[in-house]
């Protein structure tokens, strides 16, 4: 893992968080920076003592560590056999999605993980695991539909086996219900009515970006990730023909009667699995985005909550009431003959995902990455002073600015916060608006630092040129980017000459 870390180039939402903490001069100011990030402040408050040091690989491994957090805990209390553990821990989900990628997404991997293990070993008090609930609440909007299955299983635990005493019980309950109900109301708010709310945030709150499609393709690659991507043309038939989605839909609906009957006979895992995937799917459609997030989020629902069912006692006393029959918790680790058939389809697809994470972490060490790395140190030593810096669509700044030993303002977007930053209506799609863009910056700006593909500007004078690079083999169809910065007073300048 940390190998794959170390050949990891950032990506614009993890330079982007990065970037909101850097900028606060205390904790609370991460709240005013990423006012329109559609995400709690939680991760940016965590990475702020790491910013101090000014080097992003502590908060790559501040993922990292998490990532290995959750894995020990599931080592830890073996729920399942030691080799389905272990291709859990290396899953494309827990090790590269949540682990490599360091997100706030991480957060939710290690405080499901947490719940889990709670559950299981039976260990922790009501409050207890309800704060854990209610952090896990407080990462993201997905946070919260994951806490509510969990929750409904920590509620469910804590109440007695009859409803003799329900007002002291009641009580009882009452602090940690308290906490989980005030996060969850506080995530809310924060993702749902962020300072300052863009376009694009209030479109989706009104329901204007609903998917029809989202729900089923989170629901497949929460199962099978980068299906879309398989070599051999495969995956191209599976994501764009008839058939191929036919036949992914069969597959994905086939995943899910497995993975209840694994469940069955224990109602309140089910009931909790169904919530958790309710959720998780409706953010997935409110959205209208396909991303691997919605769907690393059912995984981890579904592994919470399958690494917890044995140790519920709620779970016992209802098979023993409605079917006649306890369900034996196991001690070994070791399927029963019942679920060997259900184990074979478990492993496969705890197989499968293995062997993307292996693919995609050995793209990250074996190919060329994105140039900023390289641009952030040739800036650092070429420019003494303060200065801004401009950049194409297919290139976001937020990765070169959090490699920078100073924090810049992105002026394209005049804010740190993503959804503007994305806006493909600010970005200049020719080379004369981006000309027009830079001299127009220039004039309110000073020094500008434009990063930009050769298909976009290529300035033959009055610029400086800083460097040329190859792009990362993320960057795919881009052409190889032109670094420059606008021309120092008393030397041709190409804003003069354009005006």
């Amino acid at each position: 893992m940390l190998l794959t870390m170390a050949f990891h180039e950032l990506g614009h939402d993890e330079s982007q968080a990065w970037n909101i903490a850097r900028a606060a001069t205390w904790p609370w100011d991460v709240v005013a920076n990423g006012r329109v990030e559609g995400h709690t402040p939680f991760w940016h408050a965590m990475l702020w003592p790491a910013t101090l040091a000014g080097n992003p690989l502590l908060m790559q491994l501040l993922g990292v560590a998490l990532s290995l957090g959750a894995a020990f805990m599931l080592l830890r209390d073996r729920p399942f056999p030691l080799s389905c553990c272990a291709l859990i821990a290396f899953g494309y989900y827990p090790f590269y999605q949540y682990g490599i990628f360091p997100r706030p997404y991480s957060l939710a991997l290690f405080l499901s993980a947490a719940v889990a293990s709670s559950l299981y070993t039976q260990r922790g008090s009501f409050v207890f695991r309800a704060l854990l609930c209610g952090l896990l609440a407080f990462t993201s909007a997905f946070g919260v539909a994951m806490s509510a299955g969990l929750m409904f299983l920590v509620i469910t635990e804590a109440l007695p086996g009859s409803w003799e005493g329900a007002g002291s019980n009641a009580k009882r309950l009452a602090p940690g219900l308290a906490i989980y109900a005030t996060l969850v109301a506080l995530s809310c708010w924060l993702v749902l009515f962020p300072l300052g709310s863009t376009a694009m945030e209030i479109d989706i709150a009104s329901g204007g970006r609903i998917g029809t499609v989202g729900f089923l393709h989170a629901l497949q690659s929460a199962f099978f990730p980068q299906f879309d991507r398989l070599p051999l043309g495969i995956g191209q038939w599976l994501y764009a023909s008839g058939a191929g989605r036919l036949v992914m839909a069969v597959i994905t609906y086939g995943c899910i009667a497995v993975f209840a009957l694994w469940l069955w006979p224990r109602p309140a895992a089910v009931i909790a699995w169904l919530l958790a995937v309710m959720g998780v799917g409706f953010a997935a459609m409110y959205s209208g985005f396909h991303a691997e997030r919605y769907a690393g989020h059912l995984f981890l629902a579904g592994l919470a909550i399958v690494w917890a069912a044995p140790g519920l006692r709620i779970d016992a006393v209802l098979s023993r009431r409605f079917f006649g029959r306890p369900i034996a918790r196991p001690t070994s680790g070791r399927f029963d003959a019942r679920h060997r058939l259900l184990a074979a389809v478990a492993v496969g697809i705890l197989l499968y995902q293995a062997i993307i994470n292996a693919a995609v972490s050995g793209l990250d060490i074996r190919e060329v990455q994105s140039p900023w790395h390289q641009i952030a140190r040739d800036l650092d030593q070429t420019i003494d002073g303060p200065f801004a810096v401009m950049t194409t669509f297919a290139y976001d700044a937020g990765a070169l600015i959090a490699y920078l030993d100073e924090p810049v303002y992105d002026i394209r977007c005049r804010c740190w916060a993503r959804f503007t930053a994305w806006d493909r209506a600010r970005v200049p799609s020719t080379p004369e608006e981006t000309r027009a863009q830079f001299c127009a910056l220039s004039r309110e700006h000073g020094t500008v630092v434009a990063v930009v593909t050769r298909n976009r500007w290529q300035p033959q004078e009055g610029v400086a040129l800083i460097g040329e690079y190859k792009p990362g083999y993320r960057d795919s169809g881009d052409a190889d980017v032109q670094v420059f910065r606008n021309a120092e007073a008393g030397s041709p300048n190409i804003c003069q000459a354009s005006d």
